[in-house]
């Protein structure tokens, strides 16, 4: 025996079912209310602006992933934006304190996918006062493409850990 037709709404699927509870200005309530079918639009609406929102933020992402380096921030920025401590290489600072210095950028440069050359741009920009110096004396000592993220980890550690 069908249920249809005893005191319920009908239901359906989808948006073009909305139903009145009251009908407009018929005495009941303050008058301020809003119908429900118009509460339910707004509802519905609201929803699909929130999609539409996430939805859009995805794909500035991937279109902003897809556009390569351009559409980043400079490998100084980012490491900025992740608070990575500078170096600045005063000549009495302990050796544990450069080494934990060197192993914590390596391990935000490590998370944020740095290449090599990347690494190697990165720590150098974190170089201040004596280490940054001290770097541009190493640098001019050597021959160019030697020059890599592993040969700065061998000065570094020769030079600040011992």
């Amino acid at each position: 025996m069908s249920t249809r037709g005893r005191g319920r709404p009908p239901r359906g699927r989808g948006r073009g079912r909305m139903t009145v509870s009251e009908p407009v200005g018929s005495g009941h309530g303050s008058g301020n209310e809003m119908p429900a079918a118009e509460e339910e639009f707004q509802d519905q609406t609201a929803g699909d602006d929130a999609v539409s929102q996430a939805m859009l933020r995805v794909l500035e992402r991937v279109a902003g992933a897809s556009m390569g380096t351009g559409a980043q921030k400079s490998v100084p920025e980012r490491l900025k934006a992740n608070e990575v401590e500078v170096f600045r290489g005063i000549s009495s600072v302990a050796p544990s304190l450069a080494e934990y210095w060197l192993e914590a950028v390596e391990r935000i440069m490590d998370d944020l996918d740095f290449t090599e050359e990347e690494k190697l741009k990165g720590v150098v920009s974190l170089l201040r006062d004596e280490a940054y110096q001290w770097w541009l004396t190493v640098k001019d000592g050597a021959v160019a493409d030697r020059i890599t993220w592993d040969f700065f980890k061998t000065a570094f550690q020769n030079k600040y850990i011992g």
